[in-house]
């Protein structure tokens, strides 16, 4: 959250909202671990942030999952003028 300028507050509600802290939470759609992260979704921002990716099973870890999920707000909130 550091890195990024996220307020860690506002991470631990989407993860609270997500999964409930469940770190082996799975959505109907394919969503996996604390922030409910699409493995595609989560492949391509890990290559793009260069975090370490070893396939979907990683997003069952719940440090690799928040980095990647932060990692994936920092992309939406440039993406979207931070909005």
């Amino acid at each position: 959250a550091e890195r990024y300028e996220i307020d860690p507050v506002f991470i631990l509600a989407v993860i609270k909202t997500e999964s409930s802290f469940n770190p082996l939470a799975r959505g109907t759609s394919g969503e996996i671990g604390l922030m409910q992260l699409m493995p595609d979704t989560a492949e391509w921002i890990a290559k793009k942030y260069k975090i370490s990716w070893k396939g979907k099973r990683i997003l069952e870890n719940p440090s690799k999952n928040v980095r990647i999920g932060i990692a994936y707000l920092d992309y939406l909130r440039e993406r979207f003028d931070g909005h």
